[in-house]
């Protein structure tokens, strides 16, 4: 959290409370989300075994990742991807290029936090692709 916090130039108590007001999430929640939205995307459209998934993800083994889909998602990892096999989510992505930093491609959703936190300012170049299906 010091890190986003030095980022954005603020305190991190200061970041963690603009950041609940801007997204209606903790940073922890909302990079929790963020990873189950990853792997959700992961289950619908590929075979990559579960356990492999939750690793890649940074959960130390199956049962937890398994533990916190389904509280997210209220159904195991196994359920989510029967049920959704081949389904994909349109999205767009942002291309942001600061004057001294390489290119980044960001969530929209990302993008729209970053904007409303003041990160992404006038003079960064933007470019948008998508939707994509």
């Amino acid at each position: 959290m010091p890190e986003l916090a030095g980022i954005a130039g603020m305190s991190s108590a200061g970041f963690v409370r603009r950041f609940a007001q801007l997204t209606g999430a903790t940073p922890l929640n909302y990079l929790t989300e963020w990873r189950m939205h990853v792997a959700s995307k992961a289950l619908k459209t590929t075979q990559d075994a579960i356990k492999t998934i939750g690793l890649s993800l940074g959960y130390s083994s199956e049962s937890a990742f398994s533990t916190a889909f389904k509280r997210v998602y209220g159904c195991s990892p196994i359920e989510h991807r029967r049920l959704n096999r081949g389904k994909r989510e349109k999205r767009v992505l942002i291309s942001v290029m600061p004057a001294s930093r390489s290119k980044q491609t960001l969530p929209l959703k990302a993008f729209i936090f970053l904007k409303a936190a003041g990160v992404i300012r006038e003079g960064h170049a933007l470019s948008v692709c998508g939707p994509f299906k």
